[in-house]
């Protein structure tokens, strides 16, 4: 089974928990008064706990796969770990720091606006193609982790 068969199961299981959830909810009690409608409440019950395990156990071997499937990206030998961090907290991160250089100066009321220097202490030039390059570097990222979770088998 490959990382995009196991993540569709786990969607597939999930959708199942949640209607089998919505019958327990159902037949647990209800009023009637004709002959009570028996329903299997224990089974149902056993039934979304053993999904739930199965969850477990595909969750556990992408994150084993992802932590130590080595993979070549752009010439240097990674782990999926290590491109997924990269892509959903490194560069996020530094790309929120990069949006934090703008030009927010106070205006001073009082002094002539020809008297103020406006002192830049970052090059916007430097600053966009840096997120530029993070964006792109993240995309590409992002495409090479589809096509290894299309082909890698867990």
């Amino acid at each position: 089974m490959t990382i995009i068969q196991a993540l569709k199961k786990i969607k597939q299981l999930s959708r199942k928990i949640e209607t089998t959830k919505e019958r327990i909810s159902t037949w647990c009690s209800y009023q009637s008064d004709e002959d009570p409608l028996y329903k299997d409440i224990q089974g149902m019950k056993q039934s979304v706990f053993d999904m739930q395990v199965e969850i477990a156990k595909i969750r556990h071997a992408i994150h084993v796969l992802n932590a130590t499937a080595k993979v070549n990206f752009k010439g240097k030998e990674t782990t999926l770990d290590e491109l997924l961090l990269e892509a959903t907290v490194t560069i996020p991160s530094k790309l929120d720091i990069l949006s934090k250089l703008r030009r927010k100066e106070k205006h001073r009321f009082g002094q002539n606006q020809a008297d103020v220097k406006i002192i830049l202490q970052y090059d916007p030039l430097e600053r966009d193609k840096e997120v530029d390059k993070l964006t792109e570097l993240k995309a590409e990222i992002n495409d090479f982790i589809d096509v290894c979770n299309i082909t890698l088998e867990l």
